[in-house]
């Protein structure tokens, strides 16, 4: 395969944020599921003012001393040197992409990550579909089991826990959609690479926005604070993680003053204050993942 057209020839980045329900996962519980075509003309998305919602009661879980979620991590440091620049006094003071919207239903009712950088990849060119990603390159494991009362499960960081093509599915993180994006790149031949920069600040995601570099972010479904529905147990360390019947994600691709504008899987283009967009970007951990043309300007490399 020959190497994608990139728009204005500049590093691209993607930020995605795990979505679930309860029993379908990255599905609204408040509108019937999507049933347009995978890619939609941006004309048929509207945008929406996402305004903070009161959500349901969370169920109780199992306590634990050593519980565990995914948190921000400050690698500021190890950041490439194109994320740590400092946003240009030429930069304008708002700007959004022209992106197509791709719905991550009938085919993927829970994918709302691997749909999200799906349609980051299509906006820089790469000619690959939510089907394709989600099937061949997304890793994946339906491994529970009990020990006593203790529910053991999947590290959902690194892999998508059960199945993204059922209702049933649940999560996956930043590390997962790393793996998934490099292996489709290692198998075209491209250069380019996928990076997980969880913990990069928004006002740095904004600076990459205004630079026409989409971002795939880990989000909630209509943006609400994220209630906790449960979890498990990871056999390898212990820890305990939660999950939210509320987790998604969608690509953040414009920005101005006072809000931020969002390719929503579930819903299309939505638009959401800064300050309800950075609230739940903190509590999905500050998860991002980015593409980089040049993989020499990797930290470490």
């Amino acid at each position: 395969m020959s190497r994608p057209f990139f728009r204005r020839g500049k590093t691209a980045v993607l930020l995605c944020l795990s979505c679930l329900s309860l029993l379908t996962a990255c599905q609204s519980p408040t509108s019937p599921a999507m049933t347009q075509q995978e890619s939609q003309p941006e004309s048929s998305s509207s945008s929406i003012e996402v305004i903070p919602e009161q959500t349901e009661e969370s169920e109780s879980q199992p306590a634990a001393d050593n519980s565990s979620s995914i948190t921000p991590s400050d690698n500021s440091s190890t950041l490439p040197s194109s994320i740590q620049q400092a946003e240009s006094s030429s930069e304008p003071d708002s700007y959004i992409m022209d992106m197509e919207t791709i719905y991550q239903t009938p085919e993927l009712p829970t994918g709302c990550e691997i749909t999200a950088l799906t349609m980051a990849m299509q906006y820089l060119g790469f000619d690959v579909s939510k089907t394709e990603m989600a099937g061949d390159y997304l890793p994946k494991s339906s491994n529970w089991y009990y020990v006593g009362d203790k529910r053991y499960g999947p590290d959902f960081r690194k892999v998508f826990a059960g199945n993204p093509f059922s209702a049933s599915g649940y999560v996956c993180g930043a590390p997962a959609i790393e793996t998934a994006a490099n292996g489709y790149l290692k198998d075209i031949g491209s250069s380019w690479q996928a990076f997980d920069i969880t913990g990069t600040s928004p006002e740095e995601l904004y600076s990459l926005i205004l630079q026409d570099i989409p971002v795939v972010v880990w989000i909630t479904i209509d943006m609400v604070d994220r209630p906790i529905a449960g979890g498990w147990y990871v056999e390898e360390t212990g820890e305990y993680l939660e999950w939210s019947k509320m987790d998604h994600c969608g690509v953040l691709m414009g920005v101005d003053d006072s809000s931020v504008t969002i390719n929503d899987p579930i819903s299309g283009i939505i638009t959401a204050s800064k300050s309800r967009f950075e609230s739940v970007y903190e509590q999905r951990g500050q998860q991002a993942v980015v593409l980089l043309e040049d993989s020499s300007s990797l930290p470490n490399s």
